[in-house]
């Protein structure tokens, strides 16, 4: 089992959105050693850093925490600070999203605003990703995640 762990402020996000995609391949590609699983990794890493980067407060440090399950999977949580203005929303569209992943998915699908959770939605609906959403305070959000490897041989 390997466990990486990602820290980072969200402003650095801000002059260069690039730096999603950066952290998640460099996660990816220190935890995993085939192509198959390097790309899964990556776009579920992605797809948390994104939602951060979209809903978090400016000047707030969010984590990644990303553990690798040797042939299994990958689990990762994140903490995200969200803006104070998102919060409300935010609380009603994640009780959307974890009541059905794939109807949240299949109602945005298409549309030019689908909302704060379709990228993980895309996730659940794409790769089977299972996720957990816990609400540590009224504007911090844990987000969970567990992402099965199809191939054994991939860890």
């Amino acid at each position: 089992m390997h466990k990486i762990e990602l820290r980072y402020g969200l402003d650095s996000f801000r002059s260069d959105w690039r730096h999603c995609s950066l952290g998640s391949n460099f996660l990816a590609e220190t935890a995993f050693s085939t192509p198959f699983a390097k790309q899964m990794a990556s776009t579920a890493i992605n797809e948390l850093l994104e939602f951060a980067f979209r809903n978090g407060a400016k000047g707030s440090k969010s984590w990644v925490e990303a553990v690798v399950e040797q042939g299994s999977g990958l689990n990762l949580s994140m903490d995200v600070n969200i803006k104070p203005q998102l919060s409300a929303d935010l609380h009603a569209e994640a009780d959307a999203f974890l009541s059905s992943a794939q109807s949240y998915y299949q109602e945005r699908l298409g549309q030019e605003s689908p909302g704060a959770f379709f990228g993980l939605a895309y996730l659940s609906e794409t790769f089977g990703c299972i996720f957990q959403l816990a609400w540590q305070s009224e504007h911090v959000l844990r987000l969970t995640a567990k992402l099965q490897l199809r191939r054994s041989s991939d860890g």
